[in-house]
């Protein structure tokens, strides 16, 4: 993203700087291993700009355009959930990136018009010796339906049980998609 954002500046050089938010202590830490990894002490051009907005679990950012709110992920590494409301059409987006069954997910996702939710599990709900500390669709599902939301969308799952996995989460929460890569899904 940094890389592709860097190219696209010389099209729009007076282009903003780009604002990463993300988890306080982890988003300095990701955005300089990926620094170094394209090498901008070396090759300069591909430094981008960028504004870091970090959060701790309960803050919130909002701009014209969205509002967004944040809770902790359970998950080894410090994460966090997050619901992005749009100004404009009131859509509502929950996304919780990589993180264990949690029912306290359920306030920040209450109504919401999609759930991205992993389902690192496949089928199967996550056990009860849970030390990775993810999900598995059964498990996404129960947030929710807990949570009252519209559409649940499962990722981060093994490509071979994405099907039993769908079905798993269905079985329990029919409106649930697994999109394709490239797809488009609307938010409500």
């Amino acid at each position: 993203l940094l890389f592709t954002f860097a190219m696209r500046a010389r099209e729009r050089p007076d282009r903003p700087p780009l604002r990463i938010i993300g988890p306080a202590g982890e988003i300095e830490r990701v955005l300089a291993l990926a620094e170094a990894f394209l090498q901008t002490d070396r090759f300069p051009p591909v430094r981008v700009a960028t504004e870091l907005v970090p959060l701790a679990p309960g803050e919130l950012f909002e701009s014209r355009e969205f509002r967004l709110e944040t809770c902790a992920s359970k998950h080894p590494v410090p994460g966090l959930c997050y619901r992005l409301t749009d100004r404009a059409t009131g859509a509502v987006l929950v996304f919780t990136g990589d993180t264990a069954y949690d029912p306290s997910l359920a306030p920040l996702c209450r109504d919401a018009g999609l759930l991205v939710h992993e389902a690192s599990y496949g089928a199967r709900p996550a056990p009860a010796e849970n030390a990775s500390l993810h999900s598995g669709a059964p498990d996404a599902a129960r947030v929710a339906l807990e949570a009252g939301v519209k559409r649940l969308a499962l990722i981060h799952c093994p490509r071979a049980q994405q099907e039993t996995a769908l079905a798993a989460a269905r079985a329990l929460f029919p409106a649930t998609l697994f999109p394709e890569e490239g797809e488009r899904v609307a938010v409500e």
